[in-house]
C-alpha cells in the first residue's frame, strides 16, 4: 500500500500494459491520472475502472499536451508508457513514421516530464519516473529503426533526467522488456529466432512487466536511479 493516496500518471493508459497498471494502482488505493488520445479506450478504462481520472491528450500535440498536464497539478509518480510500433526496413523508413516515433517515445516523453517536475519541484515532491523503453533501444531488429532509434533516445533522456533531478530528489529509471504479450507485439517482425536467443524460452507477460515497473517508481530501492532493468527472459545477454 505504498501508492495509497498518491497521485500518479500514466500515459498510454488505454493499452494493455495502461490498463493493468490502472488497475494495479488503484488497488494500492492511488489516485490515477490515465492519459491517452484514444477517447473509446479510456471511455472504456473508466466503465472498468469508474475512480480512474481520464484524460484526452495526444502527445504528438506539444502545447495541448504541456496544458492537459499542467491542468492536473503536482503527482508523486509518472510513467511515460505510450508507445507504438512502426515495422519498416530502413530504406522503407517514412518521415511521417520517424516523426511519430519520436513524438511519442522522446518528445512527448519529454514534454509531459517537464511539466510533471516543474509541479513536483514546485510543491517540494520527491518524486519518480518511469520510462518504459525496450531491449530494442540497444539489440538492433530488422525493420525496427525508428522504433529502435526512438527509444534509444528515451534512454539518454533518462540517463539526462536522473543526472539532473538527483539534487531536486527526483528518481528516474527505464524498463526495457523484450516482446511482451500484448496486441502490439503483433505488429512486430517476426523473428524465428527470438525464442533460440532467449534463455527462459519465453516472452514476459503484462503483469511480470506491471511488477518490475511498480518496484522501480515505488520506494523498494530509493537509491536506484538512472538505471535500466531489462525485462526479456535472458534475451539481450544471449550470445546465440
Amino acid at each position: 500500500m505504498a501508492f495509497k493516496d498518491k497521485k500518479v500518471i500514466i500515459t498510454g493508459a488505454a493499452g494493455n500494459i495502461g490498463r493493468a497498471l490502472v488497475d494495479r494502482f488503484l488497488a494500492s488505493g492511488a489516485i490515477i491520472f490515465a492519459v491517452d488520445k484514444a477517447q473509446d479506450g479510456l471511455d472504456a478504462l473508466q466503465r472498468q475502472f469508474p475512480n480512474v481520472r481520464i484524460c484526452n491528450i495526444d502527445l504528438m500535440d506539444w502545447e495541448a499536451t504541456r496544458e492537459g498536464v499542467d491542468a492536473l497539478g503536482p503527482v508523486h509518480y509518472l510513467i511515460n508508457n505510450a508507445g507504438l510500433v512502426i515495422a519498416e526496413s530502413f530504406l522503407e523508413m517514412k518521415l511521417e513514421s520517424i516523426d511519430l516515433s519520436l513524438g511519442v517515445h522522446f518528445k512527448g516523453a519529454l514534454n509531459v516530464s517537464q511539466v510533471v517536475v516543474k509541479n513536483m519541484i514546485k510543491a517540494g515532491i520527491p518524486g519518480s519516473i518511469v520510462n518504459v523503453s525496450s531491449v530494442a533501444s540497444f539489440r538492433a531488429s530488422t525493420k525496427l529503426g525508428a522504433y529502435s532509434t526512438s527509444k534509444a533516445a528515451m534512454d539518454m533522456l533518462t540517463k539526462v533526467m536522473a543526472v539532473e533531478l538527483g539534487e531536486h530528489k527526483i528518481r528516474v529509471n527505464s524498463i526495457n522488456p523484450s516482446v511482451i504479450l500484448t496486441e502490439m507485439a503483433q505488429k512486430l517482425p517476426q523473428n524465428d529466432n527470438f525464442m533460440t536467443r532467449t534463455p527462459l524460452k519465453r516472452i514476459a507477460r503484462i503483469d511480470e512487466v506491471v511488477n518490475a515497473i511498480l518496484f522501480t517508481l515505488g520506494d523498494e530501492c530509493p537509491i536506484m536511479t538512472g538505471n535500466f532493468l531489462t525485462i526479456d527472459g535472458g534475451y539481450s545477454i544471449s550470445a546465440n
